[in-house]
């Protein structure tokens, strides 16, 4: 009997390849599986993304998704639900609070779910795992590190299975919120094919950079993104290097626009309005035209065991890297194929950006191992989504 899967999430680069994947695999292997995407409607606007599924069924709004979901799931009677979720995935922080009511009807109706879980919201520290800190919300730290808790153990509680992009990320589910390991899977995050560069676009960033090389940040502009520590190091070092620039490319979501502008005043209070580059939201051309472009990027994140979507796309274009040594890059580089710098330490990344700007050579050798890491295909990770629901539905 064929099982009815609804793919649930907002429009991501992840959620569109992987959909698009085991649309094609199910039709090839003549799986007994019917797969739909069930995704936000116009005037939900993700900032993150802009990879719209072709024929998805638009059903939910920014903030008000609860009852329209469980509405349709409720007429439409699925056999398994996958939901993409990360704290904005259907708008606000507080809409996110809304998200194990959700799970708790589903679950009431005999239906299960699989949930894909892009932040656990605790990092490790010291053999410790600590809750993040980088909240927006003024709510004192215990009672902050109680609501965690609760918040993410109901997930857990009220789902079939939860997927994670790290072994980290299943430690840090399984050693602080108490879920059981074998509810847990890791599936890590595809690469795609170097598209090719839309030449149009490509003008207004050449005439815009004046021709520079780059040193790249890329992502959504959150304080866990280390990004202070990016301004400060490139500060120290800009003079020696009057041929480069630092570009910042992202924007933040609203609850950490007060990061952004903080980051603009740093860049103007450290006289760098020439040097250092804010572009705001990029589409999905210009990102791959800003990597391209870029000699180098930096992935200066504080301590997290979340895994880390932006850096695929320097591995897919090959572009030397320099990240912090934390969970979320230890685990799919190495020495070999990264430069490695501590977090929040100004001064081995400023050296280790002379380094890498200074020696083609290094740049190259670099490259080249980084390149030989991108053979992990979205339809593989879609293939193993698959066996997954294979295995919840039998």
């Amino acid at each position: 009997m064929t099982k009815k899967i609804y793919y649930i999430d907002a429009f991501t680069r992840a959620s569109h390849n992987i959909f698009l994947c085991m649309q094609d695999l199910i039709t090839e292997t003549k799986r007994d599986f019917k797969i739909f995407f069930l995704g936000p409607d116009e005037k939900f606007s993700y900032f993150t993304s802009n990879w719209k599924v072709e024929n998805a069924i638009q059903i939910w709004t920014k903030g008000h998704y609860v009852r329209k979901i469980y509405g349709y799931i409720k007429k439409n009677k699925p056999d398994i639900i996958q939901f993409g979720f990360e704290l904005r995935t259907f708008g606000t922080l507080k809409s996110a609070i809304k998200f194990p009511i959700l799970l708790y009807l589903i679950k009431n109706l005999n239906i299960k779910t699989v949930i894909t879980m892009h932040a656990i919201l605790v990092f490790r520290e010291n053999s410790k795992w600590v809750v993040l800190g980088d909240s927006p919300m003024k709510i004192p730290h215990g009672i902050l590190v109680i609501l965690v808790k609760v918040f993410i153990k109901s997930i857990c509680r009220l789902s079939s299975k939860i997927v994670v992009a790290t072994e980290a990320g299943r430690e840090g589910l399984n050693e602080f919120y108490g879920v059981d390991k074998h509810k847990i899977e890791v599936i890590r995050e595809g690469f795609s094919d170097t598209p090719r560069v839309n030449l149009e676009k490509k003008k207004k960033f050449v005439t815009q950079f004046k021709e520079k090389k780059i040193i790249l940040c890329f992502g959504v502009i959150t304080p866990r993104k280390g990004l202070t520590t990016v301004i400060k190091a490139f500060s120290k070092i800009h003079e020696k290097l009057p041929d480069h620039i630092l570009v910042i490319a992202g924007k933040a979501s609203p609850e950490f626009q007060y990061y952004e502008n903080m980051l603009h005043q740093i860049s103007k209070d450290l006289k760098l309005d020439q040097k250092v580059f804010f572009t705001g939201f990029v589409d999905n051309d210009e990102i791959e035209i800003i990597f391209d472009m870029a000699q180098m990027a930096l992935f200066m994140y504080l301590p997290s065991a979340a895994g880390s979507g932006a850096i695929h796309f320097a591995v897919q274009h090959g572009i030397p890297v320099i990240v912090s040594r934390v969970d979320s890059f230890t685990e799919v580089l190495n020495a070999q194929e990264a430069m490695f710098v501590e977090p929040e330490n100004k001064d081995q990344l400023g050296e280790a950006i002379l380094k890498l700007a200074s020696d083609e050579k290094l740049r190259n050798s670099l490259q080249q191992r980084l390149k030989a890491t991108s053979n992990r295909t979205w339809r593989i990770v879609a293939e193993e989504y698959l066996t997954l629901y294979e295995k919840v539905a039998a």
